[in-house]
């Protein structure tokens, strides 16, 4: 997922917990994903995502979704929609993905065999062999 540093800085902190999109997310519930800045570069955090919802129409998002996204009302959730997209259409669909901070799946975590993005992988052929899972998160 690519997101701009300053919903970065709102997602470490724990105040942006769902994520809003006119694309059809890729994703799946129950999975880890690297979150970037800008496409290409490398990991700042993990993010694992609990539900994907949608499509609905971006109408729908009220106060407790203005919260969950990182904003303290509807009305800064649709300056920044705005700022991003150059435009709001209350009938727009979109998916709203929601997510908690880091690695929360029972998956190991496994050094990584190449560098580039994450220094971590779940996936047993992408690790270094013999070199064990990572304790901490």
């Amino acid at each position: 997922m690519i997101l701009s540093p300053d919903l970065v800085k709102l997602v470490r902190s724990g105040r942006k917990t769902q994520h809003r999109t006119p694309h059809e997310p890729p994703m799946k519930p129950k999975r880890c994903y690297e979150v970037q800045t800008a496409k290409g570069k490398p990991a700042v955090l993990h993010i694992t995502i609990t539900d994907i919802r949608g499509p609905v129409p971006l109408e729908t998002i009220d106060f407790q979704g203005a919260r969950k996204e990182g904003f303290r009302t509807v009305e800064d959730f649709r300056t920044h929609w705005i700022s991003l997209h150059g435009r709001w259409n209350p009938l727009e669909l979109v998916w709203v993905i929601s997510f908690e901070l880091g690695d929360t799946t029972d998956r190991p975590r496994l050094l990584k065999a190449r560098a580039g993005g994450s220094q971590y992988t779940n996936i047993p052929a992408l690790a270094l062999t013999d070199a064990g899972e990572e304790v901490s998160p």
